[in-house]
């Protein structure tokens, strides 16, 4: 994954020396301009043509011309500033690979994924009513690191393992995962598990 993520700058947290840190400082000041460009929030999310869009479409580009697997940036809807959230906040962008298709899905990325059968919370909470299914150890031994606590309600930070995205995570990570199949029909190629 290209790193653009801006824990480094918005939390200070890493600001000591490059020896120290493998020389990520030195990358992230390198490459902050290119981390601004794409962290621009859109400001006007109706109209069809999006200017904020224009430089990471062309870091996209990029990406799949030296296959590069995908992005990883901070989320710029996790406001630190009014919510009081304790954690690390991304998201993974990952750009299709073949272009030469009309309908389906692409089938390379379909050979980097694994999938979970689909769980509906509804079928979670008949299923068992503690935070963890019967085959599964405690739930902070397996969930996200980077996200410690959350501000749903303001003014309370719950920790992330007690909140129900903890408890979802923790229980899909109990269940084995399968590799996407593609099922073949006359008219178009889909995915399914």
């Amino acid at each position: 994954m290209l790193d653009l993520t801006t824990d480094i700058f918005s939390r200070n947290t890493h600001l000591i020396d490059n020896l120290s840190y493998g020389w990520q400082l030195l990358y992230k000041v390198m490459v902050w301009p290119l981390i601004a460009a794409c962290s621009v929030r859109v400001q006007n999310p109706n109209d069809p043509f999006k200017p904020e869009y224009v430089i990471p479409q062309l870091l996209l580009q990029w990406v799949n011309k030296h296959k590069v697997f995908g992005i990883k940036y901070s989320s710029t809807y996790i406001d630190l500033d009014t919510r009081k959230h304790e954690g690390s906040f991304y998201n993974i962008v990952v750009p299709v690979r073949t272009f030469n298709r009309e309908k389906g899905h692409c089938p390379e990325l379909l050979k980097s994924f694994n999938s979970t059968q689909v769980v509906p919370f509804q079928i979670r909470q008949i299923a068992t009513i503690t935070d963890r299914l019967s085959h599964q150890e405690s739930i902070r031994s397996n969930i996200n690191k980077d996200i410690t606590g959350l501000e749903l309600i303001k003014g309370y930070v719950q920790p992330y393992a007690s909140t129900i995205f903890g408890v979802m995570e923790h229980n899909l990570n109990g269940i084995k995962t399968e590799s996407f199949k593609i099922k073949r029909s006359n008219t178009s190629t889909t995915a399914g598990v």
